[in-house]
């Protein structure tokens, strides 16, 4: 059987069990609200009993470590859903701030009552052009103003979702700055961690450090993490290790010429000192699947990508469609020289050819020029057929030379688009269009531009708006011009049956709304899943005040009963050396 000493050391054992209970205690207490903080337990254990005639003795506790609560599966749910749920809230966030531009419900926002007083203006202006009155006057002025605000809402408003744009490219830099801080850490950890843990010891705290650094990676993209026997951790993001054991590879926000250079994420391996690789940075981009970064890429190319599409049909049909009317109309003055809106790259090229080519699409066909005297009589006709396979913009400025008798000609501008004038005091105009060139050229139109970027009303309206052709014929009364360009919000948009001019902005505004509805849902949902996940987790690892107070009375009283039990043995040990002998 154990002695009196013995005894005596078996109630000291449960003191200092009890002082380092009491102290791991006191630090989940002191980090009750510590983020990344995981709760501390003391792992108590029987020690090694002694052998007696009466059978085994126990000889007291041992304190055989301090262990964190962390459950691994867990903690990669929670990334998991917070990569999941980041993914979505930043594409919330993308399409919130695109909406601000287009809110309907605003006066003055959005493109809806422009587009509709735009037409509405040609309307009015067909009752009475072309008359050359004051309420035709004031009609015309109004259609400028409100032309004029239908291109500027229109650039603004595709302005205003390239910001959005830029400004994803802005943040991408910036998360890929806090990734690289991060991984750059967490490889310092991974050396502290495994020189703590490979003598046999615990480096808790610095897990906890580690653990709170990979949860703030999974925010910006999904991680993958595979802990090695020494305590070291590698990280993969879109499939390359980012972390490996105490050193970290960087990724960057490079342009991407593919993309117009709007940024990729591209990963750069940090090579060993000394060595020589002619190894290009790699793009990951297509590989990120969740997390923020993921998904403002997906916001910027697809979702934001989109809406400037959707615009630029948009915009491209009212340009083409208006200014294929306006081109063969005619206004209260014809014209005495004109220069193209639009130009070529060469234009020795065919029409029909890349280099060749304008803005907007030619066919075979021919287009007239009416010339006229000084009293407004038609004196020549000039027809010019047109073959975008064989002409080129130069051909069709030596046809117009060729075929008006001298009395107009025509050249090729400095900016390569065709110019025309006319001789002898002449004035000229245009008719009969079946080729689309005038359009194309930009020749007589009321529109400049070629998409919702650069739409604007032609200078030469904008200086006088007596120039808006009103009827093609210039003869009183003659106002088709006028009703045909009113009527275009019923044509059909290019490339759809069931979509006009007019319906455009609001299937614009509607699929708009409908992505930003799906993906507030998603995010809420996600949100939620999230939520979940960090309660689960927080039920293991977390710190409750209520249990730490109750392990604090328990360890207390332990420590009360072995202090006592240590009396008792004190005593009994001098009864024996002191009282005996008396």
């Amino acid at each position: 059987m154990s002695n009196l000493f013995g005894m005596l050391y078996t109630g000291v054992s449960g003191i200092m069990a009890s002082q380092v209970a009491m102290d791991v205690v006191g630090n989940n207490l002191n980090n009750l609200r510590t983020p990344g903080y995981s709760r501390q337990m003391v792992s108590i254990q029987s020690k090694q009993p002694i052998q007696t005639v009466y059978g085994p003795m126990g000889t007291g506790v041992e304190v055989t470590g301090i262990e964190r609560a962390h459950d691994e599966l867990l903690t990669k749910a929670v990334r998991t859903e917070s990569s999941s749920y980041n993914y979505f809230a930043s594409m919330q966030n993308s399409l919130g701030e695109a909406m601000l531009y287009f809110n309907e419900l605003e006066t003055g926002a959005g493109l809806g009552d422009p587009l509709k007083q735009y037409f509405s203006a040609w309307q009015e202006l067909s009752s009475t052009s072309p008359d050359n009155t004051d309420e035709a006057a004031i009609k015309r002025y109004a259609l400028l103003e409100k032309s004029e605000t239908l291109a500027k809402q229109l650039r603004e408003g595709y302005g205003s979702i390239e910001t959005v744009q830029n400004n994803i490219d802005v943040k991408l830099v910036s998360n890929v700055k806090q990734i690289n801080d991060i991984t750059s850490n967490i490889a310092i950890l991974n050396a502290s961690i495994m020189s703590s843990e490979i003598s046999g010891g615990s480096a808790n705290d610095l897990r906890d450090q580690r653990d709170l650094l990979i949860d703030q990676l999974s925010t910006f993209a999904t991680v993958t993490t595979n802990e090695s026997e020494n305590g070291q951790v590698a990280i993969f993001i879109g499939g390359q290790v980012v972390v490996d054991r105490d050193q970290s590879h960087n990724l960057e926000a490079l342009p991407n010429p593919e993309k117009d250079g709007a940024l990729d994420i591209y990963f750069s391996p940090v090579l060993a000192i000394g060595a020589i690789s002619n190894a290009k940075p790699i793009n990951i981009t297509e590989s990120l699947i969740g997390g923020s970064i993921a998904g403002d890429i997906k916001s910027r190319d697809e979702l934001l990508e989109g809406y400037l599409g959707e615009l630029d049909i948009l915009a491209r049909a009212l340009i083409n469609e208006t200014n294929k009317v306006h081109s063969v109309g005619q206004g209260l003055l014809r014209f005495d020289q004109l220069a193209g809106n639009n130009s070529v790259s060469n234009p020795l090229f065919p029409l029909g050819s890349e280099s060749g080519k304008l803005p907007f699409e030619i066919s075979n066909g021919t287009f007239s020029i009416n010339v006229y005297d000084k009293d407004g009589a038609v004196v020549n006709t000039v027809a010019i057929d047109v073959d975008p396979s064989k002409d080129t913009l130069a051909s069709i400025a030596d046809k117009i030379n060729l075929s008006s008798a001298g009395m107009l000609g025509a050249t090729i501008g400095e900016d390569n688009n065709i110019e025309i004038f006319s001789n002898s005091g002449n004035t000229f105009g245009f008719a009969n269009d079946t080729s689309g060139f005038l359009a194309a050229a930009g020749l007589n139109t009321f529109f400049t531009g070629t998409s919702a970027k650069d739409i604007d009303i032609s200078v030469v309206i904008q200086n006088d708006p007596e120039y808006i052709a009103t009827g093609s014929s210039g003869a009183p009364g003659d106002n088709s011009v006028a009703k045909n360009i009113a009527g275009i919000q019923f044509t059909s948009l290019p490339g759809t049956s069931d979509r006009t001019i007019g319906e455009s902005y609001g299937f614009f505004i509607g699929m708009l709304a409908s992505d930003k509805s799906q993906i507030d849902t998603f995010t809420k949902t996600k949100e939620l899943s999230f939520q979940q996940s960090v309660m689960r987790n927080e039920s293991v690892r977390g710190v409750s005040e209520f249990e730490e107070l109750t392990n604090m009375t328990l360890f207390q009283r332990t420590f009360e009963a072995n202090s006592r039990y240590i009396n008792v043995i004190d005593e009994m040990i001098n009864t024996v050396v002191n009282g005996l002998g008396a």
